[in-house]
């Protein structure tokens, strides 16, 4: 008496699994059955139990684009795990496509990647200004106008004249470049030294006190240039009273203090007094400097305002007023 021949297995397979007891393949997961007549002319039936896994895909970050000749390597195990092998070799001369075959014996697809090689790297440029002047502030930017990051070398320099190199990062594709920052001198500060009555007008302003007072203008390679002024304001009257009701005191010593009685007479200093049309009314030749003033009377003349003019024959002296007579 001869008797069926069942059987069952159970199997895990990866994408596809192919059935030796029937030849069928299999892509999915399930239970399968295969019935037959065995060598003794019985009925029989084989079982299948099959998990078909799907097969993973290797994940790996985009290599960037390459500078033709720099070193290029490809990771031998994947974001999610999967080892293997890429080919063909890295080539650094060239776009190429790779392909990753995983290892054996794991349930994972083959994927490829295409790098890029740039045949010509960016040659970084800068919206610089290359001329500064002495001490004016200076900075570099560490990106290009095309994006390249780097680093400067060396050290900042408003002194003097430098040629700084620009290194770009490592993976930029570019190349090494240089910018010459040239530094212009400032004009040495010039020192003028015054002595002035009543005020001095400099550079359009009119100063009435001591002090030190600095302009900057520009010198012939547009850079500052410097002059301070050292004023000593002499606040004294030289004709008063003003106004006045009829008499005027010349005080000479106001104009200049080295004066003597000799030099008065010396330098025939004259006053001469103008109506306010300019008709001359009085003239008076000063003959000594009566310790700080000499008297004029213009008590005969109308009320008004007259201009005192004082002049020496030699121009030494030259000073003109205008008074108001009440």
């Amino acid at each position: 008496l001869y008797g069926s021949t069942n059987s069952s297995s159970t199997v895990s397979a990866c994408d596809s699994y192919t059935w030796s007891s029937s030849g069928n393949t299999y892509t999915s997961s399930g239970t399968y059955y295969h019935a037959y007549s065995n060598g003794n002319n019985c009925s029989s039936t084989d079982t299948l139990y099959l998990t078909i896994s799907q097969p993973v895909i290797p994940q790996f970050n985009q290599i960037p684009p390459v500078c033709i000749n720099s070193s290029l390597s490809f990771p031998g195990t994947s974001l999610n795990g999967i080892t293997g092998s890429w080919s063909p070799a890295p080539n650094n001369q060239q776009t190429t496509i790779y392909a990753f075959t995983p290892t054996i014996g794991q349930c994972a697809s083959p994927t490829t990647m295409t790098v890029s090689v740039v045949q010509n790297p960016i040659v970084p440029t800068f919206n610089q200004a290359n001329v500064i002047c002495s001490g004016q502030a200076l900075t570099l930017l560490n990106t290009s106008i095309e994006g390249v990051l780097g680093t400067w070398s060396p050290s900042l320099n408003n002194q003097s004249t430098t040629t700084y190199n620009f290194t770009p990062e490592a993976g930029e594709c570019a190349v090494a470049t240089t910018l010459t920052i040239e530094v212009r001198s400032n004009a040495p500060i010039r020192d003028t030294v015054v002595e002035a009555l009543n005020g001095f007008l400099w550079q359009g302003v009119n100063y009435t006190t001591s002090g030190t007072y600095t302009w900057t203008g520009t010198n012939s390679v547009g850079c500052d240039s410097v002059i301070r002024l050292h004023l000593t304001v002499i606040s004294c009257a030289v004709v008063y009273p003003n106004p006045t009701t009829g008499v005027i005191n010349v005080n000479l010593s106001a104009l200049d203090n080295t004066l003597t009685n000799n030099d008065v007479i010396s330098k025939n200093i004259r006053v001469v007094v103008f109506d306010v049309n300019g008709k001359k009314i009085l003239s008076y030749l000063l003959n000594q400097l009566v310790t700080n003033a000499d008297e004029i009377s213009i008590r005969k003349f109308s009320r008004g305002i007259y201009f005192v003019s004082i002049q020496s024959s030699d121009n030494s002296i030259s000073f003109t007023t205008k008074i108001l007579k009440q």
